[in-house]
């Protein structure tokens, strides 16, 4: 029996080795997102701060996507993506009860070991004993195909307690300077809003990050730009003047409240209703003063 037992343990031995020995490259080569706090133990009330990470294992990757979740215990606050490596949010980092959703792109690709996703600020709200878990995790290589990388990503374990102090991890952003400078661009896919005119925006914002967008479309230029019928806007937008002979304003919001407002000057404006109505007006004056020269002519040539 003993000689039976030590066989077997000797097979599956071998069998783990083996099974090891070939998986191991792919899960060592595989990127890495990883979740950070600073303290995994905490009381009731406590507010704290979680950082996203990605490792991208010494390959130059381009597109993250996936969906944080968060246990019953802990209620997501907001979002901080400031300091992103992301560039274009096709999903900017949204909070949907205790999930976290995102999905952002890197054009020309990017490398390192401790790449900065975003982060966001939690309350330990009760009781409760479990992890922050991470789902439908996805990073792209950048090889011009969109090949999905390897991945390998880590739960966080959280305690919620009644005995533990109640610290301030959380830091307070200062932020006082509006977005950076963006660009409207114009386009047209026959794959997006039925081939319909629209326009692409994004902002970046390196100290408390973008909040929302607001767009007006206006026949005629503003003089204040903080008058005027704004709407949310997400990008793409499609443009409800599909002749573009309007302005196209678009102001970013950062989450402190300071804007960024960007414009798009149609090559071909339309002229206000006002100004043709005084050119008209003109043209007829122009017409009658004509008349009245004609007649006195022909009146004194007789």
């Amino acid at each position: 029996m003993y000689i039976y037992l030590k066989k077997h343990f000797s097979i599956s031995i071998v069998l783990v080795f083996l099974i090891s020995t070939l998986f191991y490259p792919m899960f060592a080569d595989a990127a890495q997102v990883f979740l950070e706090t600073a303290q995994t133990t905490m009381g009731v009330g406590q507010r704290f701060e979680v950082s996203v990470y990605v490792d991208s294992k010494e390959k130059t990757v381009n597109a993250f996507s996936g969906i944080v979740t968060l246990p019953s215990f802990i209620a997501p606050l907001t979002i901080r993506d400031g300091n992103s490596l992301v560039a274009l949010w096709s999903n900017r980092p949204a909070i949907s009860e205790n999930d976290i959703s995102f999905a952002g792109i890197i054009p020309g690709g990017w490398k390192g070991s401790r790449g900065h996703l975003f982060s966001f600020i939690a309350d330990a709200s009760s009781i409760g004993s479990g992890e922050i878990n991470l789902s439908e995790i996805n990073v792209l290589l950048n090889d011009g195909k969109g090949t999905p990388d390897s991945i390998l990503f880590e739960v966080l374990p959280l305690n919620v307690d009644r005995t533990t102090p109640v610290v301030e991890f959380v830091k307070n952003i200062k932020d006082d300077e509006p977005p950076e400078i963006f660009k409207l661009n114009i386009g047209h896919s026959d794959g997006l809003f039925s081939g319909d005119a629209f326009v692409v925006f994004t902002a970046q914002d390196k100290g408390s990050g973008i909040d929302h967008y607001e767009i007006l479309e206006t026949k005629n230029k503003l003089s204040d730009e903080t008058k005027g019928k704004w709407e949310y806007a997400k990008s793409p937008y499609r443009l409800q003047d599909q002749s573009l002979r309007s302005f196209i304003y678009v102001r970013a919001f950062d989450r402190t409240g300071n804007v960024r407002v960007s414009v798009y000057t149609p090559q071909k404006p339309k002229q206000s209703s006002s100004i043709s109505i005084i050119l008209t007006i003109f043209l007829l004056l122009f017409i009658i003063v004509i008349f009245f020269i004609r007649k006195i002519y022909i009146r004194n040539a007789k």
